[in-house]
């Protein structure tokens, strides 16, 4: 399951997925737009949640969370092969995002 959500001038794209062993667990990931691009950085929440609707609910509220304590985008820039801007997001939790932009997207 998946839902995004504004909330202060980003966009929150919470997500669950069903546990083999029963439950369900969730992460989350911060947009932002501007002009040049989309900068996206994902998190991971802990637990495991009773339903889908459940872990929704952790992620969104876990996002508007960090949104709200104020963290900043440390991106490292780089070039790929092709010449393409790419930023690499380093990961507070479990999840290293690579992002491009002018037209170029990847995902590591």
């Amino acid at each position: 399951m998946k839902v995004r959500q504004a909330y202060e001038g980003r966009v929150i794209e919470a997500r669950s997925s069903e546990l083999k062993d029963g439950g369900w667990d969730c992460e989350f990931s911060i947009e932002e737009h501007e002009t040049t691009g989309l900068t996206e950085r994902a998190f991971y929440v802990p637990g495991i949640f009773p339903t889908a609707e459940a872990a929704i609910e952790a992620a969104v509220t876990a996002g508007q969370q960090k949104i709200d304590s104020g963290f900043e985008y440390k991106p490292v820039v780089e070039f790929d092969s092709k010449g393409c801007r790419v930023e690499v997001l380093p990961s507070e939790l479990s999840t290293h995002r690579r992002l491009t932009f002018h037209g170029c997207f990847h995902s590591s």
